[in-house]
């Protein structure tokens, strides 16, 4: 997967982006999920190529603006 510019905002693989850091020379995604096993909200660092899905927090905002109409 080509990978665009992601940014602190944006979403990869269904979660929000909180923070972006470089560890080992690769960018790293702070994401937060909830761990239904765990029953509370858990965040990791998620590293790049393990990114399979990407949307702008911009198609985002366009997207829950066609959902509310």
């Amino acid at each position: 997967m080509k990978m665009m510019k992601i940014k602190q905002g944006d979403y990869v693989n269904g979660s929000k982006v909180e923070d972006i850091k470089e560890i080992d020379s690769e960018p790293h995604y702070l994401v937060a999920y909830f761990d239904w096993g765990a029953k509370k909200p858990q965040s990791r660092w998620l590293p790049e190529h393990l990114v399979t899905s990407y949307v702008s927090a911009e198609d985002f905002e366009k997207v829950k603006m066609v959902v509310k109409e």
